[in-house]
């Protein structure tokens, strides 16, 4: 072998620089501009175990997380959901330690914090109390008498929050509030219709049907996606969120999934 046919070796530690090391090179680079983009298209929100409409024992999740899933995912994004107590989950949704909560009511205080996606269904909110107790009302005066059980940081209707004259016992939870209104230690509880009733039956069993939802209804409202403006995206995916839902309901997804969960 002549002396100008011998090939140089790389010293023992030195780096390769031929082709194979270019393209080792320019995969690495790829990676690490994909990470960053993985991670911009995962939503991260709040959620909560509020059967039967959310619940980490729910098919999917439960019919609310499926919307939103399915509903992001056609507009390229991938859901990442954390169930936390609602005041928790409102706490890092609001300081943008995540992108948002859901299910959520609409309040003017909350408007400064998130924007709302459209609405993805609504929930009859009102009250429960023990079928013996023979409560009637039609107005929020007429509720003067009886202690309610309500929620720590949920919001209601409007007109009731704001009913300081009422009698209300703020509890961690609406498993503590059913567990006090069952023990005759409240007179009612507020809550949605159907996760009172399905608290009753997991809760109460065969006692469930001592617990009774009043007429009239307090309200009907709606539920949506609170994005934190805090997080730095809260419009962009509103759009993206809504662009899916608007789908969804074109094509039929949405009554599907409504029905399938018996609502």
């Amino acid at each position: 072998m002549r002396r100008g046919d011998a090939r140089r070796r790389p010293e023992a530690g030195a780096a390769w620089t031929g082709p194979a090391s270019l393209a080792a090179g320019l995969l690495a680079a790829l990676l690490l501009l994909a990470a960053p983009c993985r991670a911009s298209h995962t939503v991260r929100l709040a959620t909560l175990n509020w059967q039967p409409y959310v619940g980490t024992d729910l098919p999917g999740d439960g019919f609310y997380a499926q919307v939103v899933r399915e509903a992001l995912r056609r507009s390229g994004y991938t859901l990442e959901l954390a169930f936390l107590p609602w005041p928790r989950g409102m706490r890092r949704a609001t300081e943008g330690q995540l992108d948002g909560i859901f299910p959520a009511y609409h309040t003017g205080e909350r408007e400064a914090i998130f924007t709302y996606s459209d609405p993805l269904g609504t929930g009859v909110v009102g009250f429960f109390a023990l079928r013996g107790r023979n409560i009637h009302w039609r107005t929020l005066r007429d509720l003067t008498p009886y202690s309610i059980a309500v929620q720590r940081g949920y919001a209601n209707s409007e007109a009731f929050d704001a009913a300081d004259y009422l009698n209300k016992e703020v509890v961690s939870d609406d498993q503590t509030a059913m567990r006090m209104l069952a023990a005759g230690r409240v007179d009612m509880m507020i809550s949605d219709e159907r996760v009172g009733q399905a608290l009753a039956r997991r809760l109460l069993g065969p006692k469930a049907d001592e617990v009774v939802f009043l007429q009239p209804p307090l309200e009907e409202m709606p539920l949506y996606v609170c994005f934190s403006k805090r997080a730095g995206r809260a419009g962009q995916l509103k759009a993206a969120l809504d662009a899916g839902l608007a789908s969804m309901r074109a094509d039929g997804t949405l009554a599907r999934l409504k029905a399938a969960s018996g609502f």
